[in-house]
């Protein structure tokens, strides 16, 4: 249900719109057949426009949510990358340390 929500609000917003311009196409012609031109023509105009632009908020609303998923998913893997280099790093440490020590050994064993 709420899974891939940014995607949702950016499908909402373009439904808005749609149904915003069907209402004004309708009213609009409407408007015209009643004999008004003028008024028909700027109600079409001027209701798909505003449709249009009411929408921006929420479609870029929903654009910001996927962007941040998509920011977050990347984050999780890097963080996984990060832990399997460490990891690797801090057996090699552990390796140069043991090789650290077996030659200390030995240089003491040779002073012998």
């Amino acid at each position: 249900m709420y899974t891939n929500i940014g995607e949702k609000i950016k499908t909402l917003a373009m439904i808005s719109f749609v149904i915003g311009l069907a209402c004004s196409l309708i009213y609009g012609v409407s408007i015209l057949s009643s004999g008004n031109t003028l008024q028909g023509t700027l109600f079409i105009v001027i209701g798909g426009l505003i449709s249009w632009v009411s929408t921006f908020v929420l479609y870029g609303f929903g654009q910001l949510i996927v962007n941040s998923d998509k920011i977050l998913k990347e984050n999780k893997r890097q963080k996984v990358l990060l832990q399997k280099c460490l990891a690797m790093n801090q057996i090699e440490e552990i390796d140069e340390e043991k090789a650290e020590e077996e030659r200390e050994e030995k240089d003491d064993y040779d002073y012998l």
